[in-house]
């Protein structure tokens, strides 16, 4: 089988669609997971593969299934086809952001069969690369929209005790049955620290999702994660997170009958096996106890508005990089026009 990084239900989706897919894009699959590239984002790699080798397949009237995808078809793709296949994403009415996703995709997979590939001669499957014609769709949105649009969806100016006093107090007494609010309560404290953790990094779902309690120090208020790549880092989280963790970790072993063998920091407990709870699971948690709040949104808005509230208080973009765990400062442009409150008042001083 393939070997994956991450946990056992990426692995399990990832492997189902690598087995209607052709041997060359295992043989990617391989290649980009030896050299430290997230499984959670080779899987998504995968979903546009086999979406791509799909509409192909129609586009050119060929006979067979996505697996039998001969690499002579991707060698003499014309041009034209490619952007074609683009302008029917956006006939779907996909983002500029989403169809660049794409973009970038299958640039990595033609770059690796015509540059990192090698046959048994330690030859490329093939030499010709039509995705280097394909540029990234020109984004309009400036970063003051992106900013305007983002600040509706983030947790900042007090939101954050809010919400998680909402969830502490309120929360289980909004819910209609017993059930529901039975099933809140056995859960409650290792959702609430989890959702305070994200609150307080910044980390990405997956980053905390990996967490073994031997990478929690209270403390001295840090987390040690696996960034993208492979690259180890320490992450420092605010001291708001504090009691929420110390409460979860109080009633972590009992609870979920946790034994000194499961490492995992957030578990959850199915038939009789403790297990890491899974990316999916944090999601639609998180998406449901928003829309409960009022204020719906999601994990990366969570790590969104860590970085926000971080530049407010620092004004220090290298600083604001380095805990959301970025290698430059061009991805933080954003929280700058997040934080335009000096520009407003320098305008209204006119």
């Amino acid at each position: 089988g393939y070997a994956m990084t991450a946990g056992k239900t990426t692995y399990e989706k990832a492997k189902r669609i690598l087995e209607n897919l052709p041997d060359y894009i295992g043989d990617f699959f391989v290649s980009k997971s030896a050299s430290g590239l997230s499984s959670l984002t080779l899987y998504e790699y995968l979903k546009e593969y086999k979406r791509f080798f799909t509409w192909l397949i129609d586009f050119q009237g060929l006979m067979i299934t996505p697996k039998d995808l001969p690499s002579e078809v991707l060698e003499n793709l014309p041009q034209k086809d490619i952007e074609t296949y683009i302008s029917s994403l956006r006939g779907l009415e996909m983002s500029t952001a989403t169809i660049n996703r794409t973009i970038a995709s299958l640039r990595s997979l033609y770059r690796y069969l015509t540059e990192q590939f090698e046959n048994k001669n330690l030859e490329p499957l093939f030499y010709r690369n039509v995705m280097k014609k394909i540029p990234l769709q020109d984004c309009s949105e400036t970063l003051t929209a992106r900013a305007n649009n983002l600040k509706d969806k983030l947790y900042t100016d007090g939101l954050t005790g809010e919400f998680l006093d909402f969830l502490s107090e309120s929360y289980a007494d909004s819910l209609p049955t017993e059930r529901d609010r039975r099933r809140f309560i056995q859960h409650k404290e290792r959702d609430i620290a989890l959702i305070a953790l994200l609150l307080a990094s910044g980390l990405r779902v997956g980053e905390c999702r990996n967490l073994k309690l031997d990478d929690l120090n209270i403390r001295e208020k840090t987390c040690t994660v696996n960034r993208k790549g492979s690259k180890k880092d320490v992450v420092h989280f605010a001291y708001f997170a504090v009691p929420y963790l110390e409460n979860y970790l109080s009633i972590r072993e009992e609870r979920y009958q946790a034994t000194d063998k499961d490492r995992y920091l957030f578990v959850t407990r199915f038939a009789e096996k403790v297990n890491p709870i899974s990316v999916s699971t944090i999601e639609k948690k998180i998406a449901k106890y928003t829309k409960a709040f009022g204020v719906p949104t999601t994990p990366h808005k969570f790590r969104h508005t860590l970085a926000s509230s971080l530049y407010k208080a620092t004004k220090d973009q290298v600083l604001v990089a380095t805990q959301l765990g970025h290698s430059d400062t061009r991805t933080t442009d954003l929280y700058t026009h997040v934080n335009n409150n000096e520009q407003r008042e320098a305008l209204d001083s006119l």
